[in-house]
């Protein structure tokens, strides 16, 4: 069961991002990436992915959490790239989105997991799970 239920969420993490396709935009600003961060993290910094984080994030969409998961990685690679160009000594001035400290990682891995635990939940409440797991040992990827 256990590797059933991981392979699922490895899937429901990969296929999303692999088909849909990706617009070319300019890079964010900091200062809008440190407000997104802000408001998007507000009540659930310090706290882990349990029953609390889900009930903030219950409002928000699955669309709207993979929006902002590409926004939000948008600005890690801005903010990496200003990070990469600065003495090492100097980076953890500059580093207003968190990314030393994990801030923003732990954002997109709360918005990752609820995302996998709405279609893990789609699945069991649909009684699909038997019929993904025959797929699966029939090697249907």
């Amino acid at each position: 069961m256990f590797k059933t239920v991981a392979v699922l969420i490895l899937a429901v993490l990969v296929f999303p991002v692999s088909t849909v396709p990706q617009q070319v935009e300019h890079a964010p600003t900091l200062e809008a990436c440190v407000a997104d961060l802000n408001r998007w993290s507000f009540g659930l910094d310090g706290i882990p992915f349990k029953e609390q984080a889900r009930l903030i994030l219950k409002p928000l969409t699955s669309r709207e959490m993979f929006s902002r998961l590409g926004s939000l990685h948008d600005c890690e690679s801005a903010s990496l790239a200003q990070l990469k160009a600065t003495p090492i000594e100097q980076r953890p001035a500059l580093d207003k989105l968190g990314l030393l400290s994990g801030r923003i990682q732990l954002l997109t891995q709360k918005y990752m997991l609820e995302r996998s635990t709405r279609y893990f939940d789609f699945v069991v409440r649909h009684k699909l799970l038997a019929q993904f797991d025959q797929e699966d040992e029939a090697g249907e990827r």
